[in-house]
């Protein structure tokens, strides 16, 4: 800093000096002056720089090896601590990778089975097809080839007896034309339809897939018979209750309307009967006069029980009497 403030003023003194003096050896001077300056400044800053690189230096040749030193120690002791738990770890890692690839194999198979058996199942029902095609054609082209080679020698055998060509094929074209050839090629087509259905049912009877195939629709339809009738019977059973209940209603109400008929009834003619009775007793007529009186009384016009008869009299007379 007093290097830079020296120059400084200087330099202000130097340009007012050539401001004044106004001469070329002056400033030849000063710019001479001025370089000299300058490499004196990077002289200095050489020296002060050399001085650090050389401290600088011997710290690093001092202190750097023993770090390095420390370091590699440091490493290995690290390295002696963490290296069983790094082998651990990846003995693990390899164990658990192991076990993934098993487990993968394992689904793997596991999948494939659960898949080859319906596979199977539909290649061996797909062979059982291809063979009954076989056997059905083997059995087709074998009852043609019979029936077309019977045709053919007896037409042989009748064209080597005709006498004509000619002959030959009119008698030919009416054999096919009539009706003992269609009745023929009839009949030859209902039984190959009924050998065919016949084949059908057995290897349907014999494949147990094709029967479950076609007993499902059945069973489906009997299941839904079974709950219909189960639905039916309880319908039946509701309508039996309440008809049941309907009666008993009508029944209980017309018993117990005879019930109070009777009770009201039988009131009335005790009632009847006993002001019969006290009118006889009152008249003093005796057992004659009662019973004439009981018998022209309106209370005798009605049909009494004899105890009941008696036991109103009793109740009568032991009233007069008391």
């Amino acid at each position: 800093q007093e290097v830079y403030d020296l120059m400084q003023e200087c330099r202000n003194r130097c340009s007012r000096t050539i401001a004044y003096l106004g001469g070329g050896f002056v400033i030849e001077y000063f710019s001479e002056w001025r370089r000299y300056a300058s490499g004196q400044k990077r002289a200095r800053f050489k020296w002060k720089n050399a001085e650090l690189v050389k401290v600088w230096r011997a710290w690093w040749d001092t202190f750097v090896p023993k770090g390095r030193v420390v370091k590699k120690l440091r490493r290995r002791i690290d390295q002696r601590f963490t290296r069983g738990v790094v082998v651990a770890w990846y003995e693990g890692a390899e164990w658990v990778k192991r076990q993934k690839i098993v487990m993968r194999r394992l689904v793997s198979c596991m999948i494939k089975i659960t898949y080859f058996r319906p596979f199977r199942s539909w290649w061996g029902f797909a062979e059982e097809r291809r063979r009954y095609r076989e056997v059905v054609s083997r059995t087709r082209r074998r009852m043609e080839l019979r029936f077309t080679g019977v045709a053919l020698r007896e037409w042989c055998e009748w064209a080597a007896e005709s006498g004509g060509r000619k002959r030959r094929l009119i008698v030919l074209t009416s054999r096919i034309n009539g009706r003992a050839m269609v009745a023929f090629f009839e009949r030859l087509q209902f039984v190959l339809e009924e050998k065919l259905r016949i084949m059908k049912a057995a290897l349907i009877k014999g494949s147990d897939l094709i029967k479950r195939w076609t007993v499902r629709p059945m069973v489906t339809c009997f299941e839904l018979w079974d709950d219909l009738v189960v639905e039916e019977k309880r319908k039946a059973e509701l309508l039996k209750r309440l008809k049941y209940r309907i009666q008993n209603n009508c029944i209980v109400v017309t018993f117990k309307s005879w019930t109070e008929l009777v009770l009201t009834s039988r009131a009335e003619r005790h009632a009847h009967l006993s002001g019969g009775i006290a009118a006889c007793l009152s008249a003093n007529a005796g057992l004659e006069g009662i019973e004439r009186v009981f018998t022209y009384h309106p209370a005798t016009l009605k049909r009494y029980e004899s105890d009941q008869v008696k036991k109103v009299v009793t109740q009568v007379i032991t009233t007069s009497t008391s």
